[in-house]
């Protein structure tokens, strides 16, 4: 895929083309962790390794692991882990309050950051069905 970020192909996948595909969703996906703080990107993979990035219904679940990041680092992480444990919980002023923390964020940077914690979420179920096919 001629542009695409590589990334590792899944077992899995035995070498088709859906490993090639899956391989680069996930790397163009794993882009939008660098629209956030590097503390923020922790705290996002913390939370997706805590749940095994299964869907959790809405609630201050969410707010804890972010308690030691400034306001506008919880703002981004927020609706990341939101996207992959409990997409349904996105509002609109959730989105909006992460980019009015820099003018420079646009709507491409709010794909990335929703596939980031899509794909982080869907990284941890893939693993564990790879581990339970596996034994």
């Amino acid at each position: 895929m001629d542009g695409l970020p590589a990334g590792k192909e899944p077992a899995w996948a035995g070498g088709l083309p859906i490993g090639t595909a899956y391989a680069a969703l996930a790397a163009t996906a794993a882009q939008g962790a660098e629209l956030l703080t590097s503390a923020a990107a922790r705290a996002v993979a913390t939370t997706m390794a805590e749940h095994r990035g299964r869907r959790r219904a809405a609630g201050d679940w969410v707010d804890r692991p972010l308690t030691a990041l400034t306001k506008q680092e919880r703002a981004g992480a927020k609706v990341a882990i939101l996207a992959g444990l409990a997409p349904e919980a996105v509002t609109d002023e959730q989105v909006a309050a992460w980019r009015a923390t820099d003018r420079r964020l646009s709507d491409h940077c709010t794909v990335f950051l929703l596939a980031y914690g899509a794909m982080a979420a869907v990284s941890h179920i893939e693993a564990d069905i790879t581990a339970a096919l596996a034994a």
